[in-house]
């Protein structure tokens, strides 16, 4: 999800028409949830209808311009003009789009026209709100269909003429207006919508509040604060960078003043803020597109994705205690008298209401409703929530003002989802995907190892340019059949590509989360983003285990075995890394705990109670309870008085 944008530069009326055309997307797409889409081509066009017209006049041409844009260009309101445009001619011609034969009816000029303008616009709107890479790879894959014919060997493909790539892209549900479109014009904006209303309540300060008389008096309390409410605050942001831009701003000047170094509170606030996407009930957009492409019902998705973002949580926890440990000892960490944070009984009944949206929203999706139904609901319950008390009431202008910066906050997905529909729209078309996966499977020799480490590097080389949104869907679209085809479980498969997705926004050269906290913190960018990478090891360990243990495929009481020996073998790699438990670690004892965590992992891709795993296990715990409980085992004597 982007950051809410605002068109408060925009003189009138050009900030009343923006302002208009948001809050009508708005309503448009949450009333459709509760009453029901029209035709699900027409329902995307109108979205697009919309969109197109608020990115064009609200994003600057220019993306380096640094003042607020003040009035749009003629360039800008022609563009907006011709999209409109191609969106009315959809309309009109619907019933004839609707009913036509796929590649036996005729294309018409205006159809061509259509396809040209929608296609330029949702390019040009695409690069506004994110720049030129996904137009360039876009474009690329653009003139892969056109010319693809000609390339040489096995990346060759039969050819499509323009007509036919028009048709498939425009007139069809298999390019721009596919399903992956249509995720991000029904039940992905209602969640945005959700989720940015949600934050407009207030409840981050009740989250916060809680975290705060969760760590109470703890060592190092102000960065243990940082990982619990960006935790609570994931479930409801789906964000990683408006996760540090919030709670952020408010956490990392506490850590300083504590005596954490910059980069540390910089880095600790990313790792936690880097489960924005990981963590349920409103993952990240990736989540709804896994949906759609797995087929697999969105709440079972969020079911599966709770033990293994704890697992995550568990061991970014376990990094900050540790090193909040280590610096108390070094003297380092100032013991500040802190308020008595009002209680958690306080703070539910002044915002406990607003919770009962979110409980709402959960049933709603156990009981077998759609998604889109349930969020749309969810948002309508959550304005009479706020309406009860008069601590949360919203005035209409709030709410009108709640439901435009909605929109805002869907608009850079929204173009994004666009024009990643139309890559993938091209993979299929020209069965390049065979071609990828053949590839693959291929350089890797089929070894499930090898190919693990070549989607690692994939993931990384493509976030370095792209959202996390479009990396999962090119790389899942192009990598899956061939981690099929080794016999990994399809749902083990999307969720592992989701979680190495994530990499791009801590990993350094390109990591913008890590980036924003280090400009927070008034730290160096590149340290920051270093040792926001080694405190989220979990981001990269736990989605090896997707692939070789029962997590995600498992019965629940095997997923609850492998998720408590993955644990272990988090704390274990986290003393390892740190070397620091209770006290510092020579080098023998950090070799130790990462032998015990590299048992526990093996031990969870086995059969735990039977042969080598039941092996692995006695040794990985033994290891570890040695490391852990060493102090008892072999108490230090004080000397004689």
């Amino acid at each position: 999800m982007s950051q809410v944008a605002s068109p408060a530069g925009l003189v009138q009326p050009y900030r009343t028409i923006v302002k208009v055309l948001a809050v009508a997307c708005a309503l448009f797409v949450i009333v459709s949830g509760i009453r029901g889409t029209i035709f699900p081509y027409l329902h995307r066009a109108v979205f697009l209808g919309f969109i197109l017209p608020i990115v064009f006049l609200k994003y600057p041409m220019n993306r380096r311009r640094k003042t607020p844009k003040t009035r749009p260009t003629v360039l800008d309101i022609v563009l907006s003009l011709i999209a409109l445009s191609a969106v009315v001619i959809a309309w009109v011609n619907i019933d004839r789009i609707l009913w036509r034969t796929p590649f036996l009816d005729r294309v018409f000029p205006i159809d061509i026209y259509m396809g040209v303008a929608l296609i330029l616009c949702v390019l040009e709107a695409c690069r506004r709100v994110l720049g030129w890479a996904l137009v360039i790879i876009t474009a690329v894959f653009l003139a892969y269909a056109l010319f693809g014919r000609n390339l040489p060997g096995m990346f060759a493909h039969a050819g499509v003429s323009y007509r036919r790539l028009i048709e498939y892209l425009v007139l069809m549900y298999d390019g721009l207006f596919s399903s992956i479109t249509g995720i991000g014009s029904t039940f992905l904006f209602a969640f945005i919508a959700f989720g940015t209303i949600l934050s407009l309540t207030g409840l981050s300060d009740a989250i916060f509040t809680i975290a705060k008389s969760v760590t109470r008096n703890a060592i190092g309390a102000p960065a243990k604060i940082a990982v619990i409410a960006s935790g609570l605050m994931a479930s409801i942001s789906g964000s990683s960078i408006a996760n540090v831009a919030t709670t952020g701003a408010i956490t990392i000047p506490m850590m300083k003043r504590a005596g954490f170094r910059s980069h540390e509170a910089a880095a600790f606030e990313t790792a936690a803020s880097a489960g924005g996407q990981i963590m349920p009930p409103i993952m990240g957009s990736g989540v709804f597109i896994m949906a759609e492409l797995t087929g697999i019902p969105l709440i079972r998705l969020l079911g599966l994705s709770v033990l293994p973002a704890l697992l995550y949580y568990l061991s970014v926890y376990v990094f900050v205690n540790n090193r909040s440990l280590l610096r108390h000892s070094m003297g380092e960490l100032k013991d500040e008298p802190q308020e008595a944070p009002p209680s958690i009984l306080e703070v539910v009944k002044k915002k406990g209401l607003l919770f009962v949206p979110i409980i709402f929203l959960l049933v709603m999706m156990l009981r077998g409703f759609s998604p889109y139904l349930s969020a749309s609901l969810s948002i309508i319950l959550l304005l009479i929530a706020t309406s009860i008390q008069k601590a949360n009431r919203m005035t209409i202008k709030q709410i009108i003002s709640a439901l435009e910066k909605a929109t805002y906050a869907a608009l850079t997905v929204s173009a994004i989802i666009a024009c990643a529909a139309i890559v993938v729209g091209v993979i299929f078309q020209t069965g390049f995907v065979i071609i990828a996966s053949s590839a693959i499977l291929r350089l890797s020799q089929g070894n499930l190892v090898l190919m693990i480490i070549l989607t690692i590097a994939m993931s990384y080389v493509v976030g370095m340019a792209l959202p996390i949104t479009v990396s999962y869907i090119i790389i899942s679209i192009l990598g899956v059949p061939a981690f099929v085809e080794l016999g990994v479980p399809l749902i083990a498969a999307h969720m592992a590509i989701f979680w190495f997705s994530q990499d791009s926004t801590i990993t350094p050269p390109v990591c913008m989360t890590a980036f924003i906290a280090a400009d927070l913190a008034e730290a160096p960018r590149y340290k920051t983003g270093f040792t926001a990478l080694m405190f989220a090891k979990g981001l990269y360990i736990i989605p090896f285990l997707f692939i070789f243990s029962g997590l995600l495929t498992d019965s629940f009481l095997v997923r609850i075995t492998d998720s408590v020996i993955i644990g272990l073998g988090l704390i274990g790699t986290a003393i390892a890394f740190d070397g620091f438990w209770k006290k510092p670690l020579n080098v023998v004892l950090r070799v130790l705990a990462a032998a015990g965590a590299i048992l526990l992992y093996y031990a969870a891709t086995r059969q735990v109670l039977a042969g080598d795993g039941l092996l692995m296990l006695g040794a990985g715990v033994l290891i570890l309870g040695f490391i852990l409980f060493r102090d008892r085992i072999f108490p230090s004597r004080k000397p004689a008085q």
